[in-house]
């Protein structure tokens, strides 16, 4: 976070990521290696192996729509707009669904969400980074508030947790499916008002990606 007196605060929202990076099951962990190093070649430069889909990272629909846009054609100005966070806290449990009623007392309004940044905070991430549990016995969402979402029309759904428990990803079949991106494993959430901050989260224009590490950052006015 940065605080220069009257001026924006800015929210790091992005997990760290480094080879310690829990991967998603079946994903290999990341790996940095050094191709040139400072003492022998006069710079450092560095190899990186993972999936694209590891620590913070956006989906494209082409993750899992036949013929869904790649990242690279998704419009910049999908990931800078106007944020709106649902406090699911209280209301997220292990291995349960989020349904439309969690959404509701979090704060979902579906006439105020178009073109938004939707923030769905359960604080999963934060009590589990880099531990096995992070892809394990976490919340999820009902296929309810997935349809919801879509339907409320958001340029994208941001999140601390998994949006699916598992195969055959219905939650994401339904918003990658609207075209609606998602922006997965983010951190400090609970920093955030529920509305009043913008949040950006460019991901790297990878061509035919399925999806591409982001830096997300929220911008919060004092």
């Amino acid at each position: 976070m940065s605080d220069h007196g009257g001026a924006a605060l800015l929210f790091d929202l992005t997990m760290p990521l480094s080879a310690a990076t829990t991967p998603v099951p079946g994903h290999p962990c990341p790996t940095f290696s050094p191709l040139h190093e400072l003492e022998r070649d006069g710079i450092r430069n560095t190899v990186v192996q993972m999936s694209l889909h590891t620590g913070t990272h956006v989906d494209a629909p082409s993750h899992i729509v036949a013929d869904g846009i790649t990242i690279d054609e998704i419009p910049c100005e999908r990931f800078e707009r106007p944020g709106i966070r649902l406090d699911l806290r209280e209301r997220a449990q292990p291995e349960t669904p989020l349904t439309l009623e969690d959404l509701y007392e979090g704060g979902f309004d579906p006439d105020t969400v178009a073109g938004s940044i939707v923030v769905l905070n359960a604080g999963w991430t934060d009590l589990h980074m880099g531990l096995p549990s992070l892809y394990g016995p976490n919340p999820y969402l009902a296929l309810d508030a997935a349809e919801a979402l879509a339907s409320a029309a958001p340029s994208a759904v941001a999140l601390d947790f998994a949006i699916d428990s598992g195969r055959p990803w219905p939650n994401h079949r339904v918003l990658l499916g609207a075209g609606i991106p998602l922006i997965e494993n983010l951190v400090g959430l609970h920093r955030l008002p529920r509305s009043g901050f913008s949040v950006s989260a460019f991901p790297l224009r990878i061509v035919g990606g399925n999806g591409a590490p982001a830096r997300v950052v929220a911008r919060v006015q004092p």
